[in-house]
């Protein structure tokens, strides 16, 4: 008896395509987790970078004798406190809102004193105010003991959210 060769059966063809569908479904929805996971990192490395150099900036102007000049700190772009721009800076402008700004891009709003990102992925972001498509910022000065004239001094500045956010 001759025995007959043949290949997959359509049923056999059909649960190996539901198996890859699964494993390319399972890939796709960690690839994006871990894309979302490296913008919140870099951003929050960004941001780390700002932090530092006020730091170092307010450091500067003590050690030369120019703390009268550091309420001025308040009105200055964080941005310029590193040394390079980072990836996806659009710069400054007057008035900026979320829809000036592409996704996953930084920009500085002059009148409001505010630096703004705007997140790429949004599936694990949430912000405090519903509206909200990203981080808001901007420097709080520090204030110390009154002077001799009754005034409080700034002591120093810190970068600061101006609302609060949960990324995952």
């Amino acid at each position: 008896m001759r025995r007959r060769e043949r290949g997959f059966t359509l049923l056999e063809f059909g649960v190996a395509g539901v198996i890859l569908s699964v494993l390319a479904f399972i890939l796709l929805d960690r690839l994006a987790y871990y894309q979302d996971f490296a913008e919140k990192t870099a951003v929050e490395m960004t941001i780390m970078n700002m932090r530092s150099g006020l730091r170092y900036r307010v450091a500067e102007m003590l050690l030369h004798g120019q703390e009268a000049e550091l309420p001025g700190l308040a009105s200055e772009n964080p941005v310029k406190w590193l040394e390079k721009h980072p990836p996806q800076y659009v710069g400054e402008s007057n008035v900026l809102h979320w829809s000036d700004l592409p996704p996953g891009s930084w920009g500085f709003d002059k009148n409001r004193r505010e630096l703004i990102y705007r997140v790429k992925g949004r599936q694990d972001f949430v912000s405090a105010k519903s509206d909200e498509q990203g981080l808001r910022l901007h420097v709080r000065l520090l204030k110390g003991t009154p002077s001799q004239s009754g005034q409080e001094r700034v002591v120093g500045a810190e970068l600061v959210l101006v609302e609060n956010y949960r990324w995952f």
